[in-house]
């Protein structure tokens, strides 16, 4: 039999967790939940370390602007909060117009995933995306060339 392992998506306690991070996470605990999706982890990267070390709760994915954005200042932080799994929600749409854009940020993407997962640097952490289907707002039903989805990933 699979053990099912649950977790709490934190951005859905967004208002409860930028009122009160360590709060929040012992209510998430006591709740009986032992795993957390992280909620601006980055801004909150000391508020989580002390919330997460006093509840035991283990923080399994989190997401990060990967490809737009800081990609090791992310992979650090998230490595020192013991994240297994991180999420780029968003890439800029204009980094979709092309097939060559499409692939030029796929090739960006594996390389912060190799680094994340091997060598000196290595975190451990996987690298992953979501919505790789949704090309941009103006090419709405347009079909992603590598993944063959249209919008919302369907």
């Amino acid at each position: 039999m699979t053990e099912h392992v649950y977790s709490v998506q934190l951005y859905t306690l967004r208002e409860a967790v930028s009122d009160d991070v360590a709060a929040t996470l012992e209510r998430v605990a006591a709740m009986g939940f032992e795993n957390v999706e992280l909620y601006r982890f980055e801004r909150y990267r000391e508020e989580y370390r002390s919330a997460l070390a006093a509840t035991g709760l283990r923080p399994l994915s989190a997401h990060a602007s990967l490809v737009d954005g800081d990609a090791w200042a992310a992979v650090r932080a998230a490595a020192e909060l013991g994240v297994g799994t991180l999420i780029d929600p968003r890439i800029d749409a204009a980094r979709w117009t092309t097939r060559g854009d499409i692939e030029d940020a796929a090739m960006e993407l594996n390389a912060v995933a190799k680094r994340a997962r091997s060598g000196a640097s290595s975190s451990g952490i996987t690298i992953t995306i979501t919505r790789f289907g949704t090309i941009s707002a103006a090419g709405r039903g347009s079909r992603c060339p590598r993944s063959g989805t249209g919008p919302g990933g369907s």
